[in-house]
C-alpha cells in the first residue's frame, strides 16, 4: 500500500501537466486571497476607474494624464470587457500575471536542469511572494515581472539560439516598459549589453533578425495605437518620457545610502548570491575561458538583476516586493550545484530549508500584514464586506488605515455619496477622489483629467516642476472640451487639490455630506 502510494506520488510529481496545475493553483489562490484583504485607495484602486473609463471612451494621454502604467490600464480594460466590471475581475488580472510568472519560472528551472519536483518547489515559492504582497494590478509588479520574463527568454535564447524566443524578448520588455518605466529600463539596458556581448563572443548575428523584426512590429503598433486613438504625440512624449525623467532626477539628487538600507534590509539576497560567486571563482580557476560560457552569462544576469531590484527599491522608496527573487536565486544555485557535481544531500537540505524559511518569513511579513505593510497594525476584526458599498466590490474585505477607527462611519458616508452621485443628473462634472472605484459604482464615466492625485508631485507636475504649465494647459483643455461645470470632491481630497486650476474667485462650494462637496465653476477660463 505504502509502495503504491509512493509510486503514484512519484508519477504525479513528474507529470508536467500536474505540476503546472499545482503551480498555477498556488499562484492564483495566494494572489486572489491576500489581494482581497484591506484597501489603500490610491494604490489598490489605481487602475479600476481608469480601465472602466477606457471601456467608456476615454484614452490615456489623450483624456487623462498618465506618467506610468498605461499598459496596466489597457490590460485591465480587457479583463473588464471579458469578465465584467468587478473586484473579482480586477484580481483576475493580477492573478493571471502571477500564474504566467510562476509557470514560466517552472519551465525556467526545468531548462536549468532541475527535476520536476525541485522546479515545482521553487516556482511555488515564487508564486507565493511575487504578486501576492499587493494583490491588485500594480505597475511596479507588472514592470518587474515582465522584465524578468524577458531575462528568462534571453537566457534560453543564448543557450539554444531559438528564433521564437529571440522574437519574444522585445515583447516582454515592451509590456514591462509601458507598465512602468523603471525598473524595466534598467533591465532593457542590461539585456542589450548582454546581447552585444554574446554577439561579440559567439560571432552569431542570426539573433539580430528576430530581435529587429519584433522591435519594428512593436514600434509600428505603438505609432498605430497613437494615431488610431488621436493621441497627441507631443503629449505622449511629455507625459511618459520627459516628465517622469524630472521625477527620477529629483529622487536621484535626494538619494542617500545607509548601512541598513543597502545591506541589512537585503542581507538574505546578498547571502543567496554568494554561492554563485563561488562557482565563478572555482570555474575560472579551472579555465580562463569560463567567462565566455553560457553559465557565466547566466550568473551575471542573476547578479545584476538582483542589484537592479535593490537599487529600484531604494531609489523609489516604494513598497517592498522584491523578495520573490530569493527562491529564484536559490533555484539557480541548486541547478549549479547539481550541474557541477556538488550533489550532497546536506547542500540540498540547506537550500530547501533556506528557501522555505525565507519564503515563510516574507509571506508572513507582507502577505498576512496586507497590504504593503500599511495595514499591519489594523485590527482585522473591523473588516466590512465591501459589497455593502457596491456590489461590484464583492469579495473585498474593506478596511483602510486612516479610517480604521471609524470604519462603519466611512462606509456609510461612501454609500451616501454614491447614492447622491447616482441620482445627480444636472451639470457635467468630474470627480476628485482617492476612492478610484466610484465611477464604476455609479456607472458613469466621470473620470478626472488625472488618474490620481498625490501631494508629492509623483502623479502630476507641481508648480516647481518645469512641466507644470504644460500640465495646467492639458488639464484646462480637458475641462473645456468636456464642458465641465461642476467638480465633486471626496475627502480627504478637496478643492485645494486643484488650486493650480481654480482660484477662490471662480468656484462656489457647498457641502453634500461630511465627505462629499460640490464646487460649481464660474467663468474661470
Amino acid at each position: 500500500m505504502n509502495k503504491g502510494y509512493k509510486l503514484v506520488m512519484h508519477k504525479l510529481l513528474n507529470n508536467q501537466i500536474f505540476n503546472i496545475l499545482i503551480v498555477s493553483l498556488i499562484a492564483f489562490l495566494a494572489n486572489f486571497y491576500f489581494g482581497s484583504i484591506g484597501v489603500f485607495p490610491l494604490d489598490t484602486f489605481a487602475f479600476f476607474d481608469s480601465a472602466f473609463a477606457i471601456n467608456n471612451g476615454s484614452m490615456p494621454f489623450r483624456d487623462y494624464w498618465v506618467m506610468n502604467g498605461p499598459m496596466v490600464d489597457l490590460l485591465q480594460s480587457v479583463f473588464f470587457l471579458v469578465f465584467g466590471v468587478s473586484w473579482k475581475s480586477y484580481l483576475l488580472h493580477s492573478s493571471f500575471i502571477n500564474i504566467l510568472f510562476a509557470t514560466c519560472s517552472y519551465f525556467f528551472f526545468k531548462n536549468q536542469g532541475l527535476s520536476s519536483t525541485s522546479s515545482l518547489f521553487y516556482s511555488s515559492c515564487i508564486a507565493l511572494l511575487a504578486y501576492s504582497s499587493v494583490g491588485s494590478p500594480f505597475p511596479d509588479h507588472h514592470s518587474t515581472i515582465f522584465s524578468i520574463l524577458g531575462i528568462y527568454f534571453l537566457i534560453y535564447s543564448i543557450r539554444d539560439n531559438n528564433n521564437t524566443s529571440w522574437f519574444l524578448i522585445p515583447i516582454f520588455f515592451f509590456i514591462a516598459f509601458f507598465s512602468k518605466q523603471v525598473p524595466a529600463v534598467y533591465f532593457i539596458i542590461l539585456a542589450g549589453l548582454i546581447i552585444i556581448l554574446c554577439i561579440l563572443i559567439k560571432k552569431n548575428y542570426n539573433c539580430l533578425i528576430p530581435l529587429t523584426l519584433s522591435s519594428l512590429i512593436l514600434i509600428s503598433t505603438l505609432f498605430f495605437f497613437i494615431k488610431l486613438n488621436s493621441i497627441n504625440f507631443e503629449e505622449f512624449l511629455v507625459q511618459y518620457f520627459l516628465f517622469p525623467k524630472t521625477i527620477g532626477s529629483e529622487r536621484f539628487e535626494s538619494f542617500s545610502l545607509t548601512f541598513r538600507g543597502l545591506f541589512s534590509q537585503f542581507k538574505f539576497i546578498y547571502m543567496a548570491l554568494l554561492p554563485l560567486l563561488f562557482f565563478v571563482v572555482v570555474q575560472f580557476k579551472k579555465s580562463k575561458k569560463y567567462i565566455k560560457s553560457d553559465d557565466f552569462i547566466l550568473i551575471i544576469l542573476i547578479l545584476f538583476s538582483s542589484f537592479i531590484l535593490i537599487y529600484h527599491q531604494l531609489l523609489t522608496k516604494n513598497q517592498n516586493y522584491i523578495f520573490f527573487f530569493l527562491p529564484l536565486i536559490f533555484g539557480v544555485v541548486h541547478s549549479f550545484f547539481k550541474k557541477y557535481g556538488f550533489e550532497r544531500k546536506i547542500i540540498y537540505l540547506i537550500l530547501i530549508f533556506s528557501t522555505l524559511a525565507l519564503t515563510t518569513k516574507y509571506h508572513l511579513r507582507f502577505n498576512l500584514d496586507r497590504k504593503f505593510m500599511e495595514l499591519q497594525n489594523i485590527e482585522k476584526s473591523e473588516f466590512i464586506e465591501a459589497d455593502s458599498i457596491d456590489r461590484k466590490l464583492k469579495g473585498l474585505k474593506w478596511i483602510m488605515p486612516e479610517s480604521s477607527k471609524n470604519n462603519f462611519k466611512e462606509v456609510d458616508l461612501l454609500k451616501s455619496s454614491i447614492r447622491f452621485l447616482k441620482n445627480y443628473k444636472e451639470e457635467k462634472y468630474i470627480l476628485v477622489t482617492e476612492y478610484l472605484f466610484i465611477s464604476s459604482a455609479i456607472n458613469r464615466n466621470v473620470f478626472s483629467p488625472n488618474r490620481w492625485y498625490t501631494t508629492d508631485g509623483v502623479s502630476y507636475p507641481l508648480k516647481k516642476n518645469i512641466f507644470f504649465d504644460h500640465y495646467k494647459k492639458f488639464y484646462k483643455s480637458r475641462l473645456i472640451d468636456k464642458e465641465i461645470n461642476v467638480v465633486f470632491t471626496i475627502l480627504p481630497l478637496d478643492i485645494k487639490s486643484l488650486d493650480f486650476i481654480f482660484d477662490s474667485n471662480c468656484i462656489t462650494s457647498s457641502k453634500i455630506n461630511d465627505i462629499l462637496y460640490k464646487h460649481e465653476i464660474k467663468d474661470c477660463f
